[in-house]
């Protein structure tokens, strides 16, 4: 295992949270971006799920991997910031 990509905070409008963690040893391969991008897709695709993400601010390499995947960003608060995913498929 390196990592693990999670679908989680399912919401009753079809709405989820799509979340993405890389071991520092993998870290910088692309992994997470090919697993999160993968996950995403199937979520839409199939789930027919709305997704949102969000990363801590300051975290520009998660920041980078979401925006890379399609995502907008879409707010911040203290803490985080937010992004909306536009993808779909018919």
């Amino acid at each position: 295992m390196l990592g693990e990509v999670i679908l989680w905070n399912f919401t009753s409008d079809g709405s989820a949270e799509i979340g993405c963690r890389v071991l520092p040893e993998y870290q910088g391969n692309g992994y997470g971006k090919a697993a999160f991008g993968a996950a995403a897709d199937f979520a839409v695709r199939e789930l027919k799920l709305k997704l949102w993400a969000r990363c801590y601010r300051g975290n520009e390499p998660s920041h980078r991997m979401i925006v890379t995947n399609g995502f907008t960003p879409t707010y911040e608060d203290e803490y985080f910031c937010y992004f909306s995913e536009r993808r779909t498929f018919d």
